[in-house]
């Protein structure tokens, strides 16, 4: 393929008669048509490198979804053990106060106004 500086120093030299101006410029047509093919596969392959490069984000998106989701499950899973753990300790607190209210009922009537406790030591 010849340079398209060298073919427009030709076609100007032929302009001048010396040389064959349609040759030359049959030549610069065939270049410019080269050219034109060349940067139409440059421009292919920049879109497929740019779907490439957004496939492969896809990719890490749907990776990153997916370490999202089974931390939240996870997450969502001790969350409901610590909730039961909760109510397993409100359940045992108040089974000991049950077991504390028939005590506290004898205490609380002997310290009635004008009942008196003596301690023998």
């Amino acid at each position: 393929m010849a340079r398209k500086s060298e073919l427009a120093k030709a076609e100007d030299k032929a302009i001048f008669g010396d040389g064959d101006l349609a040759e030359i410029r049959a030549s610069i047509n065939d270049c410019d048509s080269e050219i034109e093919l060349i940067e139409k596969a440059i421009d292919g392959a920049e879109s497929r490198r740019s779907k490439a490069a957004q496939d492969e984000a896809a990719i890490d998106i749907e990776v990153l979804e997916k370490d999202a989701k089974a931390k939240a499950a996870d997450l969502s899973k001790r969350w409901r053990k610590v909730y039961g753990l909760i109510e397993q300790a409100r359940a045992e607190l108040f089974g000991a106060m049950r077991l504390g209210d028939p005590l506290s009922r004898p205490m609380g009537n002997l310290r009635r106004p004008g009942v008196l406790i003596c301690a023998s030591t």
